[in-house]
């Protein structure tokens, strides 16, 4: 360890910590986030657990070296 910062690093964990306190709302309020789709939308529930497990594991892709770059990219799409 050098002492210097790492500022994206920094950013990166910053990220992960907040995408995973915001994956535990779609499995804890799972109702409230099935509220904000359109009723002709089917499968709700499907789509908000689905979303909550991208968060998860986009969460986990932003700390890894090799895929922090492909992660963060993939989260600009979603």
């Amino acid at each position: 360890m050098t002492g210097d910062w790492d500022l994206p690093f920094a950013g990166n964990i910053g990220m992960s910590a907040m995408l995973l306190f915001t994956s535990l709302g779609h499995f804890i309020y799972t109702k409230g986030m099935e509220m904000m789709f359109p009723k002709i939308i089917p499968f709700k529930k499907m789509f908000v657990y689905l979303t909550g497990v991208i968060e998860i594991m986009a969460s986990i892709g932003l700390l890894v070296g090799s895929l922090h770059l492909m992660t963060a990219n993939l989260l600009i799409l979603f």
